[in-house]
């Protein structure tokens, strides 16, 4: 339309035309920027999503790690336990002369029971600092997530705020002990 009141010479309409593609152009272009801006914003939280997401299966990793060494240390402990059974039985069975030796060894196993509890507690402390970090994670992804959907437009940002709990303090792990 343009070009035909330009060819027309049609200066009142052909300045309001003039005037209508500018102003489109302009809304274009800022349209364009808005695009290029959230495409980058987008790219930045997939980003931070797929850190996130490696570092909990890092710390799942660990966390199995300490499970198996849990129940390594309980074996130990039991295998201990029955030692120290054995021995009394020994010394009941073979009489005086062996009875520094029996006590000997009744001794290096009370140790190492003390050791294996040491462990146990060391590796409980360890699991619950891990699941702690875990928690502490997923909640910071979901919040990540929420902004993400309040910026992309997805979600009022009041229904945002109605729909986001408290975070709850997270909850220590509990190891049963035998």
């Amino acid at each position: 339309m343009l070009q035909a009141a330009a060819a027309a010479n049609d200066e009142a309409n052909g300045a309001h035309y003039a005037e209508e593609l500018a102003t489109l152009e302009q809304d274009l272009n800022e349209n364009k920027t808005q695009a290029d801006s959230l495409e980058q914003l987008y790219k930045q939280n997939t980003e931070i999503i797929a850190e996130s997401l490696r570092e909990i299966q890092k710390f799942q990793r660990e966390f199995e790690s300490v499970k198996a060494r849990v129940a390594i240390g309980r074996s130990l402990e039991s295998l201990a336990g029955m030692m120290k059974s054995s021995i009394t039985e020994l010394q009941g069975m073979m009489g005086g002369e062996l009875g520094q030796s029996m006590q000997q060894l009744r001794q290096s196993a009370a140790s190492g029971e003390g050791q294996m509890r040491a462990t146990l507690d060391l590796a409980k402390e360890m699991g619950s600092g891990i699941s702690r970090q875990q928690e502490a994670r997923k909640a910071r992804g979901a919040m990540l997530f929420q902004e993400y959907k309040k910026k992309m437009g997805m979600v009022q940002p009041e229904a945002v705020a109605s729909t986001t709990p408290p975070p709850a303090q997270p909850e220590r792990q509990k190891i049963p002990e035998k």
